[in-house]
């Protein structure tokens, strides 16, 4: 009698790829001390979870000078891929937080207000980053 013909059992599905080591993080909030000390929470606790990419989706019509730049100099030391969307506003100190990303993105129409400053600086200060090579210095505004 005849065999019949073994057919091959098939190959077993590849497992799907683990999900993105990322979070989404929004602020939309006035930047004063409780957003501030708030934000800076949220994302270190994302930074202990061991998450390798924050996305930080912010609107804001900008606030304490002093809080946007602890916001800032905190998000760049966090050992952390940042990127920021500007999903709304980005108001005067604003903008240094929405420059602490890594990458940047803005959704359309993009609103952007830059408040003018006076800054006397006794020192020169080093400024680099992607497409910047500028030196600032003591001079006043």
């Amino acid at each position: 009698m005849g065999q019949t013909p073994q057919v091959p059992e098939p190959a077993p599905a590849p497992a799907p790829p683990p999900p993105p080591n990322r979070v989404y993080v929004s602020f939309s909030a006035e930047i004063n001390a409780n957003t501030t000390e708030s934000l800076i929470a949220t994302i270190a606790n994302c930074v202990n979870q061991g998450k390798a990419e924050i996305y930080l989706m912010i609107s804001t019509p900008g606030g304490s000078v002093m809080h946007g730049l602890n916001i800032y100099n905190v998000l760049r030391a966090f050992p952390v891929k940042l990127v920021t969307h500007n999903v709304g506003n980005v108001d005067s100190i604003g903008n240094a937080i929405f420059l602490a990303g890594e990458e940047r993105y803005a959704c359309p129409p993009l609103d952007v207000h830059v408040s003018r400053s006076r800054v006397r600086l006794q020192w020169a200060i080093p400024v680099r980053g992607k497409g910047l090579q500028r030196e600032i210095r003591g001079d006043p505004c």
